[in-house]
């Protein structure tokens, strides 16, 4: 019985871990798309470190 909610709980931790990666990386990407319209709309080069 112990084990078993073990595993539930390791797997309930994993998955938040992940959701948590998941919506971070979301995250950078919004705010890359952000800065890089900023940036065309004022007529700067972007320096994301991504070549386009």
């Amino acid at each position: 019985m112990k084990l078993a909610f073990e595993l539930i709980l390791t797997a309930v931790f994993f998955v938040g871990i992940y959701s948590i990666a998941a919506a971070s990386r979301q995250r950078e990407e919004m705010w890359g798309e952000m800065i890089e319209r900023e940036a065309r709309v004022s007529g700067k080069k972007v320096q994301d470190g991504r070549s386009s």
